[in-house]
């Protein structure tokens, strides 16, 4: 059985695009039940706090470290190194397919330690890349691209 890389990546893709609109729309579910909220919390003759929109800026640089901003990176370069080994496969460049793939397979266990029990979708993508890594080692082990 041969793999097809193409549609390996067009599937991996997919899936981050598919992730993206759903975390899309899940924000603006959430933004628009937060207004909705605030609204009816806000009244005519209130006096805006001059705290609040410092305590705002406070808790968005909080969420922004605490975001999975260098996950996105190492997913990122994940996907770059996929891609680097699917056109290393196709010029029959075993060696240095080897060891990209190990590279992508240190790169999807030091992303396993991370925290990632409150990100699914992160969670579904890496799930997926370690299979694949797992299926392409098994496969160029048993020396299926030879």
């Amino acid at each position: 059985m041969k793999v097809n890389f193409e549609e390996i990546q067009k599937h991996i893709k997919t899936s981050i695009k598919q992730n993206r609109a759903q975390q899309t729309q899940n924000f603006n579910k959430l933004l628009e039940k937060e207004i909705a909220q605030e609204s009816s919390k806000v009244n005519s003759h209130a006096i805006i706090d001059p705290n609040l929109e410092i305590s705002s800026i406070e808790t968005a640089i909080k969420l922004q470290n605490h975001q999975p901003s260098h996950i996105m990176e190492k997913l990122n370069l994940s996907l770059d190194m996929w891609e680097k080994y699917s056109h290393l496969l196709s010029n029959n460049n075993l060696k240095e397919s080897q060891e990209t793939l190990d590279g992508i397979m240190n790169n999807l266990s030091s992303l396993k330690k991370e925290d990632l029990a409150q990100n699914e979708e992160v969670n579904n993508i890496l799930n997926e890349m370690t299979i694949m890594a797992m299926a392409e080692k098994a496969r160029l082990l048993r020396g299926d691209y030879s």
